[in-house]
């Protein structure tokens, strides 16, 4: 149900649905990453922080858990960060492009370019 709220764009609904269902089974990492990405989705980056940080100890190698967290990070200016869990969604994907094109983009940011 959780997730359906998610993709139909009812946050609110959604964030109930995933705190039902995390207070059911803690132990799913999915639902700490939806979770998390409810909430950055209405501009509560901290929160959606602790939330993916959650997904990946207890799943490090879930799809796009570094990917996201590394969005999170750059948005809130930590590059040091961001480049750090990009390159770790590369290590465990490693033709994931996006990824890829983050780790070069921060890269360059960092070394001064725009």
């Amino acid at each position: 149900m959780a997730l359906t709220y998610y993709k139909l764009g009812d946050l609110p609904q959604a964030e109930e649905y995933f705190l039902r269902a995390i207070r059911t089974n803690p132990n799913k990492a999915d639902q700490y990453f939806y979770l998390g990405m409810t909430r950055f989705k209405t501009n509560r980056a901290p929160e959606a922080l602790a939330c993916l940080r959650q997904a990946i100890a207890i799943n490090s190698q879930g799809y796009a858990y570094h990917f996201a967290l590394g969005v999170i990070l750059k948005t809130q200016g930590d590059l040091p960060g961001a480049l750090r869990e990009f390159k770790a969604e590369l290590a465990n994907y490693p033709a994931e492009q996006g990824a890829a094109l983050q780790v070069e983009a921060v890269e360059k940011q960092m070394a001064g370019g725009t």
